[in-house]
């Protein structure tokens, strides 16, 4: 779908810039995949459907998803996108994210060998659970990298692994 195009101007509910079409149908036939088609493939099957009073247009719609750029002190950098969790994001990037190895509660909250302590940009992250809540005990800036998500709203975050163990303090 073309900007300023015959589809994007249909309406709201009709295609948008970036959407591909992936099959097309009417209610009394079988869908002819398209996907990955070019302009005369789909043309070619929708003319099969000439006559017909309605068309079904099956597409794909890509949604743009926020990110939150992560900042490891004296570790690395990775991009997380919302709703990601943070230790699975860490544990994927290379990053060694528990106290102990092979000694953690599996990503259940419970045994705070995950945590992290959040220097900068605690609002690019989702709220603390109640087991982040209870667990952190008043240290500031503790979360549960297990319980924690990356935010809607993207922005840039700075973070210590293994609080307590490195250069700041608990």
């Amino acid at each position: 779908v073309m900007p300023g195009g015959a589809a994007a101007a249909l309406g709201p509910t009709s295609l948008l810039p970036g959407d591909t079409i992936v099959a097309v149908s009417s209610p009394s036939t079988s869908p002819i995949t398209v996907e990955g088609a070019d302009l005369e493939t789909i043309l070619e099957a929708l003319g099969t459907l000439a006559g017909q009073q309605n068309i079904v247009l099956r597409v794909k719609r890509l949604v743009h998803r926020s990110t939150i750029n992560v900042n490891v002190v004296d570790g690395g950098s990775l991009t997380v996108i919302a709703g990601q969790n943070l230790r699975s994001a860490l544990l994927k990037s290379g990053e060694r994210v528990h106290k102990f190895e092979g000694e953690d509660c599996g990503g259940n909250g419970i045994c705070t060998t995950c945590a992290v302590q959040v220097l900068e940009g605690e609002d690019a992250l989702s709220p603390p659970t109640a087991a982040e809540k209870q667990r952190a005990k008043g240290r500031e800036g503790w979360r549960l990298s297990c319980q924690t998500r990356a935010g809607a709203e993207g922005g840039d975050v700075t973070l210590v692994l293994q609080p307590g163990r490195g250069t700041v303090e608990e």
